[in-house]
């Protein structure tokens, strides 16, 4: 069983308490806590000539991670939490604490800097002594467990707009636990102010009604019943319940509005959600709660905010041929980077067996994996369209379209084409058929056991060489071929066709390179886009001879033209 940190770290406790009457500053160890099993110090330092009443609460883990001071007598505007009276001594990320920092040198040398920036209130004097980082209001209330409204922050209420209603869209029949998004916005008179992407829209299609009201400064008030109290009282309209009908109940949706810092020394509009609850309990009268949902930001800027470098994708297209254990991890990767449009191609089923390699699990199975893949991506990544495409590349035509009218729908308009089929001759068609559209063509495919593997670029008009180039190159040397596994492949059972070997992990370090290549190519010539790669083809090495594991390898080529190449003697 683990101890007490005064235990684990002998002498520790009394360091802090022999610091702390080496400062000077009046403290006393709680006892009576302390008797319970936890540190709590109470304090009362003298800071610019007033005495501060302090209580410092230590964590069971210290000291690996710091302590708590709180000031309930203190209101600061910034730098305190506004309910727990925490101070913001350093900075959130635990590379400011330090196993050697004490309470003394924190209420000594910090204390006094955070007061002088919240009551010196000069901009000058901000800088030099805070962290460049926002504090939203928001964060401060304490949120109902797994409930979340959705908005989005491009948004922009007119500030002369003090109220109105929300339309919200819940996935299923509503709930008492709210999970949903904000669909629109509207004044008191109708008029829509905002309004959610449709991609959002079409995920939530049950619709409740809501109400908002605008604050000019952020509730103080962490009871969220005691907060829908407050804004009764200043507008009075909100006394008169809207009770809609859900499972276990009714409820009612109120939203607040109040002006935030997003960012250091910068605001914009905070929303915060009261669900009022008429609950229905068996045996007992309604009983009425409310509780406070988060506002989660999912507007296209909002997902692209933290890969600003692939911001171009969200007007790119990429065609994927091949929805295996390279192709289909690649396309979900592609939604996550926001590409605007995957038109994905495949006529296999997931089965069973693969998804120990394939990016979903068994409910998949059976489900054809173009529409697995393009059912994934419009639930989880919505502002990525996807276009499935149920075929066989080489299968002979019997009745419908001809492959020549599929793949040209599929290919007509793209700007590049990925192939994740790991079939020669498909290859070869498919690295004709970009040259032909113009499109930069990327292969990835891996070796039995998942000892090695490649990724292949052909820009045309850019790559000296071809595919053809590059089969006189493997079959020459030059480019070297990736270790793979000795033995044939294995034919599980239930299984038409054999297939190689090899783990998940091993094989997600080729499809990860073949992404960064595919953004790289497709963002790398527009400014502070993803970087583009001056290389070709890149060979990886994960295993030596023998079968012992290596750290990832990659040799990076050229692909030049080759001088027998039939196909660039006729270009």
């Amino acid at each position: 069983m683990l101890k007490p940190w005064w235990e684990s770290w002998p002498g520790r406790l009394e360091y802090e308490l022999r610091a702390l009457e080496a400062a000077g500053i009046p403290h006393e160890l709680d006892a009576q806590a302390f008797a319970d099993g936890a540190v709590i110090i109470r304090l009362k330092p003298k800071v610019c000539g007033s005495e501060i009443s302090l209580a410092a609460k230590f964590p069971d883990s210290y000291p690996y991670t710091r302590f708590e001071v709180s000031a309930p007598d203190l209101d600061l505007t910034r730098h305190q939490h506004p309910f727990s009276k925490n101070l913001c001594l350093i900075g959130r990320g635990s590379h400011n604490w330090h196993v050697t920092d004490t309470l003394a040198r924190m209420i000594k040398e910090q204390l006094p800097r955070v007061l002088a920036s919240v009551r010196g209130n000069t901009g000058a004097l901000a800088a030099d002594l805070e962290e460049h980082q926002g504090e939203p209001f928001s964060d401060y209330y304490c949120y109902a467990k797994n409930a979340v409204l959705l908005i989005d922050s491009s948004w922009s209420i007119e500030r002369s707009v003090t109220a109105g209603e929300l339309t919200i869209g819940v996935e299923g029949p509503a709930k008492l636990l709210l999970r949903g998004a904000v669909l629109e916005v509207r004044d008191t008179s109708g008029r829509v102010l905002a309004q959610a992407d449709p991609a959002i829209s079409r995920l939530y299609p049950v619709v409740l009604g809501g109400r908002w009201v605008r604050e000019q400064e952020p509730v103080l008030e962490e009871s969220a019943k005691r907060f829908l109290a407050g804004l009764s009282r200043k507008y009075p309209f909100l006394k008169y319940r809207q009770w809609q009908s859900v499972l276990g109940g009714g409820i009612e949706v109120i939203g607040a509005i109040f002006p935030e810092e997003v960012r250091w020394q910068e605001k914009s509009d905070g929303w915060v959600f009261v669900v009022h609850l008429n609950e229905r309990r068996k045996g007992f009268r309604k009983c009425e709660k409310a509780y406070f949902v988060r506002a989660g930001r999912a507007g296209s800027e909002d997902f692209v905010a933290r890969i600003p470098e692939l911001r171009a994708l969200r007007d790119r297209r990429i065609a994927v041929v091949g929805l295996g254990c390279l192709g289909a991890p690649s396309c979900i990767e592609f939604a996550r980077a926001s590409v605007g449009e995957l038109r994905i191609l495949d006529h296999d089923a997931v089965d069973a067996g693969t998804t120990v390699r394939w990016p979903l699990g068994l409910p998949a199975v059976g489900v054809q994996k173009p529409a697995a893949i393009e059912q994934f991506i419009s639930v989880h990544y919505p502002h990525t369209r996807v276009q499935a495409f149920d075929h066989r590349v080489g299968a002979v035509r019997n009745g419908g379209p001809s492959e020549i009218e599929i793949l040209d729908s599929f290919l007509k308009g793209v700007d590049l084409l990925y192939d994740a089929t790991a079939e020669l001759g498909v290859q070869h068609l498919l690295s004709d058929l970009a040259m032909s559209y113009r499109i930069p063509y990327i292969c990835v495919s891996a070796t039995n056991g998942a000892w090695g593997g490649r990724v292949v670029r052909i820009c045309p008009g850019k790559t000296p060489g071809c595919w053809v180039c590059l089969q006189h190159a493997l079959d020459e040397g030059v480019i070297p071929v990736p270790p793979e596994a000795p033995g044939e492949f294995v034919q599980p059972e239930g299984c038409a066709n054999p297939t190689f070997t090899g783990a998940s992990f091993d094989i997600a370090q080729v499809w990860a390179v073949g992404v960064r290549l595919a953004l790289g190519t497709l963002t790398g010539e527009s400014n502070h886009g993803y970087p583009n790669t001056d290389w070709d083809v890149a060979v990886l090495s994960l295993r030596q001879p023998g079968g012992r594991p290596l750290v990832p390898c990659w040799e990076t080529f050229a692909l030049q033209r080759h001088p027998s190449c039939v196909v660039c003697a006729e270009r």
